[in-house]
């Protein structure tokens, strides 16, 4: 989403293709234009791009069902209204349409039996303006709007007959969300202190509506549910000198936050209001000691209003306490000559936890689980060994823990899901030249170790022990770039997530495998 350049015509153009192993080829294609009007004094950039992602999931006799479409595009004009004034305005649609599903039955697998077709549909479209000024006190006025719809239909043969529907068919699940957004951010320096003030305001609804389908085409409403969100917020940030290389930031955000929740009923509304003011503080300390090297202490809050769980009809509804997140983290950084390093570690403290779980019905629910913390420490080093070489390794530890149990359940796994316990990273890259051009050839692997799936014993499952690696190429002549790429290199298949259709996932195990080996041409082209 770059901003248009006032002063430089500017097109470029992609193309690209990727085959699958065992799977479909896909298609994709993108164009940009930056286009300078009024004497340099506005600009119009325009991106359009469109992705045929292939399928690799067999399902019945459908071949690589779960074929994907991406269509989007964006248009901002940028003006240069007077001195130290601009205005940009923007815009932006994306189009995203899946044919099916990709979770299986069998651990490492990449098909399952006939069933019906899972389809997927999401689209956004989102506006803004952003008025900025930079002077003795820079200005930023940012306001949007944005639509998104994101609907699911899946196989209710399995799994709905509770629900008193005869013969049902198809569970349809649609979403609609509505975001305006308001901020007013003001910035500058007084003497040697920093300071930043804002002002935002954000009112955001969302339409919840879940109905079932039978084959004889009669339909049953499940849910029908309205949450609306506003929030008004003033926050700030002063940046304090103490010495030449020690710095305080002192900030906070004191905030409003209202929510709204209606069950949306044939014959009444039921309506459950929740509201909270309070402040969230921040606070860090910066020392720079010279020589590229930086150490850092900080602490940061947040709050996220809990509203009421009315997520079925008939059953009763369910005040939710709001989150409440408290870090404190510290690090170092530092470059000396060939080599950079990076070490940091953290601890979290978080209350209430809300988390989404599957309910008796076999839908999925909203609960407060109770308390938790994460503990972690992380490292980084890149090295450049020798002119034209770069390597770097990473590793991270997260200890992520449910301390505090309000599920009612005796757990047997209190890992937060999908965390996993560790993660490791190794990448090289050679940079050379090549026939006039300059090369780069590329490795990068990482290993994502174990996590748990869910809270709930009946679902809980490992998972994780997964190597992700990749290798890329790339060219660059002139205003040509060719780029080569395999993901999933060493052809692993392991349970990424799983989580796909929720009726079927108390009676039937499902899986998500890793996307098989893909190899990706591209090449693109500036003008």
């Amino acid at each position: 989403t770059r901003r248009p350049d006032l002063g430089r015509t500017d097109a470029f153009v992609s193309a690209g293709v990727t085959a699958v192993q065992g799977g479909a080829t896909g298609v994709s294609g993108s164009a940009m234009l930056n286009l300078p009007l009024l004497r340099d004094r506005a600009a119009l950039r325009l991106v359009g791009y469109r992705v045929k992602e292939p399928g690799w999931i067999d399902i019945g006799d459908r071949r690589d069902s779960n074929r994907s479409r991406v269509t989007g595009g964006r248009a901002t004009l940028g003006i240069d209204i007077a001195s130290g004034w601009r205005v940009d305005l923007s815009g932006m649609l994306q189009l995203i349409d899946v044919d099916d599903s990709q979770y299986v039955y069998a651990p490492g697998a990449r098909r399952r039996p006939a069933q019906l077709a899972e389809p997927h549909d999401n689209d956004l479209v989102h506006f803004a303006a952003r008025l900025t000024h930079r002077g003795a006190i820079d200005v930023e006025l940012i306001s949007g709007a944005t639509w998104h719809e994101v609907g699911n239909s899946f196989d209710a043969t399995i799994g709905a007959a509770g629900f008193g529907l005869a013969s049902p068919e198809r569970l349809n699940d649609d979403r609609e969300y509505r975001v305006i957004d308001q901020e007013l951010r003001l910035s500058g320096k007084r003497g040697r202190i920093r300071w930043l003030a804002g002002l935002s305001y954000v009112d955001a609804s969302q339409l919840l509506t879940l109905d079932l389908q039978s084959v004889t085409g009669a339909g049953l409403q499940i849910d029908r549910h309205r949450r609306s969100t506003r929030d008004l917020a003033l926050f700030g940030d002063l940046g304090i000198p103490l010495t030449d290389r020690l710095v305080l930031d002192l900030g906070g955000r004191v905030f409003n936050t209202k929510v709204s929740d209606s069950r949306l009923g044939p014959v009444r509304t039921e309506e459950e209001r929740e509201g909270r003011s309070g402040f969230t503080p921040s606070m860090a300390l910066s020392w720079s000691p010279g020589g590229n090297r930086l150490a850092y202490l900080r602490y940061g809050s947040a709050f996220r209003q809990g509203g009421t769980d009315l997520s079925r009809t008939g059953a009763p509804a369910r005040n939710l306490k709001g989150d409440e997140l408290a870090t404190i983290e510290a690090g170092w950084r530092q470059q000396s000559g060939r080599v950079r390093l990076e070490a940091g570690t953290w601890y979290t403290m978080w209350e209430n936890i809300q988390s989404d779980m599957l309910g008796a019905d076999g839908l999925v629910v909203t609960r407060n689980i109770g308390r938790g913390r994460s503990l972690g420490v992380e490292a980084s080093v890149t090295v450049d060994p020798a002119p034209g070489w770069t390597a770097e390794a990473g590793l991270t530890f997260v200890q992520a823990r449910l301390t505090r149990n309000d599920l009612g359940l005796a757990l047997v796994d209190r890992r937060l899901p999908v965390v996993p316990d560790y993660v490791a990273r190794l990448g090289v890259e050679r940079h050379f030249s090549l026939a006039h051009g300059e090369a780069v050839l590329g490795l990068r692997a990482r290993y994502v170790g174990p996590s748990a799936l869910s809270f709930d014993p009946a679902i809980n499952r490992p998972m994780g022990h997964l190597i992700e690696g990749q290798a890329e190429a790339r060219v660059h002549w002139g205003r040509l770039d060719v780029t080569a790429r395999i993901d999933n290199l060493f052809g692993e298949d392991e349970d990424m997530f799983a989580f796909g259709n929720a009726l079927r996932f108390s009676t039937l195990r499902q899986f998500t495998p890793m996307a098989p080996r893909q190899i990706s041409l591209a090449v693109s082209a500036r003008f």
